[in-house]
């Protein structure tokens, strides 16, 4: 969508069974805020889930290519306490390789990057239809999430206006 697929992706039929085929390749992120409020954070990882009094942030920031930033930015963190730690320890994870999906107050984004940091290969979808599909972004100037205890928000920039939209109600 953003740029070129350079890492072929084998078939299913190139498996020699289908639980191999099933595998997730890359990280595989849920994140579902409950309620009213985004203090009821419920996160998985490859479907491990994230105690939430680990859990300090998940960020994505998505830029295409400008004068400032040439080849744009495709960037997602997991920021972790550490767990134990009596300061402030912190551990990240990158997002990328993987796929994104949040979902909050009845909306749904996704974002699958093939590489941190990289255009290439990005994907971006809103909503869920009832075919199981998303609607497929394009003309995207910039996207932020930031999901924590306390605050969910992902703002959408559009390349031909420049207009900005709030996807994700703040909370």
């Amino acid at each position: 969508m953003f740029g070129s697929s350079n890492g072929a992706q084998p078939s299913p039929a190139q498996f020699s069974t289908a639980a191999d085929a099933a595998l997730i390749c890359g990280k595989y992120v849920q994140v579902f805020v409950q309620g009213p409020s985004t203090v009821d954070l419920i996160v998985f990882v490859n479907g491990v889930a994230v105690s939430t009094g680990l859990l300090e942030s998940i960020s994505v920031d998505i830029e295409t290519p400008s004068k400032v930033r040439p080849t744009g930015l495709a960037t997602g963190i997991l920021a972790l306490k550490q767990s134990g730690a009596a300061d402030a320890a912190q551990s990240t994870i990158p997002l990328f390789p993987g796929t994104v999906e949040i979902i909050s107050h009845r909306r749904r984004i996704t974002i699958t990057g093939s590489q941190d940091g990289s255009l290439d290969g990005l994907w971006l979808g809103l909503g869920l239809r009832p075919d199981g599909t998303s609607n497929e972004l394009s003309g995207v100037h910039s996207l932020k999430i930031i999901v924590s205890p306390g605050i969910a928000g992902a703002q959408i920039v559009w390349s031909d206006t420049g207009v900005s939209e709030e996807i994700l109600p703040v909370a």
